[in-house]
Order: C-alpha cells, then sequence, then structure tokens
C-alpha cells in the first residue's frame, strides 16, 4: 500500500517536472519561429509585399488564435464548473 502510494507521488512529481520543462521549452521554440519568420518572410509573402505589413498581419492573427483559444478555455472552464447552466433538461447544449 505504502509503496504504491510511493510511486504515484514519484510519478506526479516526474509529470510536473517534465511539464515544467516543456513550458521553458516553448517559450524558447516561439522565440526560434518568430526569428526564422523574420528571416525568411519572403518565401510566406510576395516580394512586393510591404514587410512591416505583412508582419503586424501574422501578429494579428496569432493574437486572433490565442484570444480564441483563451475564449474556448474559458468556457470550457465555466461548463466544468457548472454543468447545469450548459446542458438544458434534454441533454442538448443551450446556447449563449
Amino acid at each position: 500500500m505504502a509503496m504504491k502510494r510511493v510511486q504515484e507521488i514519484k510519478e506526479k512529481r516526474e509529470e510536473r517536472f517534465f511539464a515544467n520543462r516543456m513550458k521553458d521549452a516553448k517559450v524558447v521554440k516561439k522565440a526560434q519561429a518568430r526569428v526564422e519568420i523574420e528571416k525568411s518572410i519572403e518565401l510566406i509573402a510576395p516580394a512586393v509585399a510591404n514587410r512591416e505589413e505583412v508582419m503586424r498581419n501574422v501578429i494579428d492573427s496569432a493574437k486572433a488564435r490565442i484570444a480564441a483559444r483563451k475564449k474556448m478555455s474559458a468556457q470550457r472552464v465555466r461548463s466544468d464548473n457548472n454543468p447545469a447552466a450548459t446542458v438544458g433538461g434534454d441533454g442538448a447544449q443551450m446556447e449563449e
């Protein structure tokens, strides 16, 4: 019984450690991707396009995706916390 509990604690610690390492790696990976995009923007956009405008569009679309993810996450958390508020009597999803 105690050995099983010790093993569970060990596994949870390993998972947290891995998640923390990957969190830092995610930041580095994003920075590398940003540098790569800035270096080879000509491949992504036509050569005649204004570089600043293209970068602004890329950043705006990234911000829009992040906002959409945050909104979906907030809705998911809200529905997880209060399932009766999002599910009608017949089990169908209600619109907000």
